[in-house]
């Protein structure tokens, strides 16, 4: 009978160590989606905070251009407002997809991409 109680043993501490690593997998992943979730409310929190700042930027984008002046800076205007309002879009798309386990490499556009133009000097 002793031989009984000694498989018993090691077959309840073999359970115990794989549930213990299956924990520590498990509390691994749930690190990384709130990681996920961290990173896609701030970048949806800069979206919101900056998209005022493309109408500007645009304006002086369009301004630096030839033309009659009225025109440069109602075509700057324009352009800067849906630059901002495709920013909010972006925004929006991050808050609903946040909460939704993955990864969205790409999805939408960092800040970054807009404000700063290959052909333009940072601001």
């Amino acid at each position: 009978m002793p031989n009984h109680n000694i498989w018993i043993k090691l077959a309840f501490i073999l359970v115990m160590s794989l549930m213990l690593q299956a924990s520590s997998a498990l509390a691994e992943e749930e690190n990384w989606y709130i990681e996920n979730w961290k990173y896609d409310f701030k970048r949806a929190n800069k979206n919101v905070l900056s998209s005022p700042l493309e109408i500007p930027v645009a304006i002086d984008k369009h301004a630096e251009r030839k033309g009659l002046p009225f025109v440069r800076h109602i075509t700057g205007l324009g352009e800067g407002s849906v630059e901002a309002v495709s920013r909010v879009m972006n925004a929006a798309w991050d808050y609903v997809f946040m909460w939704i386990p993955g990864s969205q490499e790409g999805a939408p556009l960092d800040p970054e991409t807009r404000l700063n133009p290959p052909n333009r000097k940072p601001i």
